[in-house]
């Protein structure tokens, strides 16, 4: 997963979302041009980043701004422009509508990350479907009319029209992404089948041990 710091070009694009169509006192969906809009914002240009961090974080794609996430996209594919930076070619992901509005994976920007992207492996976003996270308000088998609703829904919180809504849809997932540590670039992570999650700098020594389980009670 790779989340983007959208902050200055998103509120632009909020504030039009916002902005009631003649004749009506609020918006009810969100324009296609203006959805088109704040995919090229998000996709790129971004900082640059390897084929092999790309094959391991490059599935899903999040803007952000003031510390909530404006949107979700699937990413099938990427360039590098002349001035080495990273776009991405992008598509909305419906089956991570429900984090839409929430806050934003790993807490507020972090001195150091000014660049405005981070990397991370992603918690599995296929039990959005299961019981468990439906009780904890995921979403099944969402189509792009409800993508688009939320879309419009995180435009409303972020710009400060309404208090969120919809914190609880995303609390399984935000476990997850909360159940990590970062230490001199090297970042430990579980998700949701129990598997741990490694990144760590190219040309960095990493040594694991295997501990008993009486150990990991202590």
């Amino acid at each position: 997963m790779i989340v983007v710091n959208t902050e200055h070009s998103y509120q632009l694009i909020a504030r039009r979302m916002l902005t009631p169509p003649p004749g009506a006192t609020k918006p009810v969906t969100v324009d296609d041009s203006l959805l088109e809009e704040l995919a090229e914002k998000t996709r790129g240009d971004w900082l640059n980043a390897t084929d092999a961090a790309l094959r391991v974080h490059g599935d899903y794609l999040l803007g952000t701004c003031k510390g909530r996430v404006t949107v979700a996209y699937r990413i099938t594919g990427y360039e590098r422009t002349e001035l080495s930076k990273l776009r991405f070619e992008v598509e909305p992901a419906l089956e991570l509508t429900h984090v839409i509005g929430a806050p934003q994976p790993k807490g507020p920007w972090k001195r150091g990350e000014a660049r405005g992207i981070r990397q991370f492996a992603t918690p599995n976003p296929t039990q959005v479907a299961t019981p468990e996270n439906l009780s904890k308000g995921a979403i099944a088998n969402a189509d792009l009319g409800t993508w688009k609703r939320y879309v419009l829904d995180a435009a409303v919180t972020i710009m400060g029209a309404e208090e969120p809504q919809r914190e609880p849809a995303a609390a399984w997932l935000r476990e997850q992404w909360e159940a990590s540590i970062d230490v001199s670039g090297v970042h430990v992570g579980s998700r949701s089948d129990g598997t741990i999650v490694v990144d760590v700098p190219a040309g960095r020594d990493v040594l694991i041990r295997t501990i008993s389980a009486e150990e990991a009670v202590e």
